[in-house]
């Protein structure tokens, strides 16, 4: 009957380990392209030049940070460099922008300009797309031709945090069941 009870609890713990929680992307009506050009700290066009994974690891989410690279034709708002970079997650279900390389867009970004990132629910577009803005934001700036500031340094991002606690609450756990098992042994 011991047993049984310690296996039932450990049974709980790991299914519990297991378990993942779901999010979803869900943003609030879009705003005009004149309210989206004043609250962003950056807004360009340009072709997406490339995109790097920022989690290189075993473990990997949605909300993990993609790079993406820009060579930038026009710039509204923000570095006015021809090689801008921005962060944003790697899935649009974690309200990343999904980019693809060598196709242009016109990009409402915020943050520092060493650390740009762009949202699903920003008014980020295919340029394609974008007559709309185009229209209503005017014309832009051509970007100077200094090569920009690296990117913030992001190697003290954790991306490996829910496996340690996973790891930490299987021993704790099994630490606990033997603990108990012992004591009513005696």
């Amino acid at each position: 009957m011991k047993h049984r009870v310690i296996f039932f609890i450990l049974q709980i713990f790991i299914s519990f380990g297991f378990s993942v929680s779901a999010y979803a992307c869900s943003c609030e009506n879009q705003s005009t392209p004149a309210d989206a050009l004043q609250n962003s700290d950056a807004v360009f066009s340009g072709k997406v030049i490339s995109i790097a994974e920022l989690n290189k690891g075993d473990f990997r989410s949605s909300s993990d940070p993609l790079i993406i690279k820009f060579e930038a034709d026009t710039v509204w708002k923000g570095p006015d460099t021809q090689t801008i970079t921005v962060f944003t997650a790697a899935s649009s279900a974690s309200c990343g922008f999904e980019f693809q390389e060598g196709k242009s867009y016109l990009v409402y970004a915020n943050g520092d300009y060493s650390s740009l990132d762009v949202s699903l629910c920003s008014r980020t577009t295919l340029f394609a797309n974008a007559y709309e803005d185009l229209k209503s934001i005017g014309n832009g700036i051509k970007p100077q031709d200094t090569p920009p500031e690296p990117p913030a340094p992001v190697s003290e991002i954790n991306y490996n945090l829910d496996q340690r606690i996973f790891v930490f609450a299987i021993i704790l756990v099994t630490v606990t069941g033997v603990t108990i098992y012992s004591l009513k042994r005696k």
